[in-house]
């Protein structure tokens, strides 16, 4: 059995290894410390435990590489499934002599701007985009204006997924949202301003092996995912079977081909996210972390392949074969990811319930992002509350049902103020 040193909690990715035969050594930082309490059935692999006040903080660290040393203890894998823990990660990789490259991939699927400048560099088309450092003044932002255009969008260098971004009109309220969220975008303080992309956007979820990809699979959201701050309700997105759509499939393999071997991502999950203009039928490549994708995509995917991207993951990590995994055919061709959020914020007291919903034909899997007692708020849209996976036989099906399943929101019943 391998030993795995894994940075910073994350229960469902640790019960995948768990399952898959791992033996753990837990890194976990204050934030964790603070409310995480281990299951027994991951705490049984579980060999020791160690924290750090922060997965950044190079001094903790090589505390930890010199425990580790001190006590005979042979790390085989390193491994997160947090973008906040990549830095780390990648840098006891590199001290524990088993990535040499560790820290350069770390920051490849870290920083949005060197991600872009190495795509463009292997051909792939991106988004203009501009650097708005700290304390930038008029003028520079008046040069970030000029070359990116408006409306654009704003977002941390570093940022995760789609919190703290959001879409800027004019140069009045540009200067507004950086001077607001300069000290807010992350420790690296830099912001990224790009140009906002017409079409369709979707997101790739794939695990490789040696630059070959175990599973691929290819989803369109429902809407571009900023326009949930703008109104929109639609919150998730289709896998697209690539039986029917083999030749978008040709092409988005090939530009996460070129984007893999720039950033020097060969194993692993990895969540890719692109724009189609169906206008000029051309691919951009927005950002890719390697990782797992969030919300329920990762059930979404089990649904249509009959393994878990989490537990092919925990595979691959352990050298396990691809062929030693339980995958399936379909049984529906259409598979989709839907989350439900009450009307407003507050604290949750009324949800449906589980076996409610999978006694629906087309529900084939639930989660719950928030659970009742719980408080919802809406600073993005990466706020997870009911989530289900919808099957169906069409595309027009699952359109269908997304809509159908509207009504469900409106029993997420939230408390009055106060209550």
């Amino acid at each position: 059995m391998l030993r795995v040193l894994f940075c910073k909690w994350d229960e469902t990715a640790l019960r995948a290894l768990a399952g898959a035969g791992a033996r753990i050594v837990l890194l976990l930082d204050e934030a964790d410390v603070s409310w995480v309490r281990v299951p027994d059935d991951i705490a049984a692999a579980v060999e020791d435990r160690h924290q750090v006040g922060s997965l950044d903080s190079i001094e903790e660290l090589e505390a930890l590489v010199a425990d580790l040393e001190l006590g005979g203890v042979k790390i085989d894998r390193v491994a997160t499934t947090s973008e906040l823990a990549k830095y780390g990660a990648g840098y006891l990789g590199m001290r524990l002599g088993l990535d040499p490259d560790g820290c350069a991939a770390a920051a490849n699927s870290r920083d949005k701007r060197r991600m872009k400048t190495r795509a463009r560099a292997a051909g792939v088309a991106t988004a203009e985009f501009a650097t708005i450092r700290d304390q930038a003044t008029e003028a520079q932002l008046a040069e970030v204006v000029e070359r990116v255009g408006l409306p654009l969008i704003l977002k941390p260098s570093n940022g995760v997924a789609t919190i703290a971004t959001s879409r800027v009109h004019t140069a009045e309220q540009l200067a507004a949202a950086v001077a607001a969220r300069s000290s807010t975008a992350g420790k690296a303080r830099q912001l990224i301003a790009e140009r906002c992309l017409r079409g369709d956007e979707y997101h790739v979820d794939a695990v490789w092996r040696d630059g070959r990809d175990w599973v691929f699979a290819v989803s369109r959201y429902f809407c571009p995912r900023l326009t949930l701050e703008e109104g929109e309700r639609l919150n998730g997105a289709v896998l697209l079977p690539e039986d029917e759509h083999a030749a978008f499939y040709a092409r988005v393999r090939e530009l996460h081909d070129r984007v893999n071997t720039v950033l020097g991502i060969r194993d692993g999950a990895t969540h890719l996210e692109l724009f189609h203009d169906p206008e000029t039928d051309e691919l951009y490549f927005s950002e890719v972390a390697t990782r797992v994708g969030g919300a329920n995509i990762p059930e979404m995917v089990g649904a249509r392949f009959g393994v878990d991207v989490r537990r092919a993951w925990a595979h691959e990590l352990l050298g396990g074969d691809r062929d030693g995994l339980p995958w399936r055919d379909p049984e529906h061709a259409y598979v989709a990811w839907l989350n439900l959020t009450p009307s407003r914020a507050g604290r949750i007291v009324g949800m449906p319930g589980r076996d409610e919903l999978l006694a629906h034909p087309h529900i084939v899997d639930v989660h719950y992002g928030r659970t009742v007692g719980e408080r919802i708020s809406f600073g993005h849209p990466s706020a997870w509350c009911l989530m289900l996976v919808l099957a169906a036989d069409t595309e027009r099906r699952i359109l269908e049902l997304i809509e159908e399943m509207q009504v469900l929101a409106e029993r997420i019943v939230v408390a009055d103020a106060g209550a």
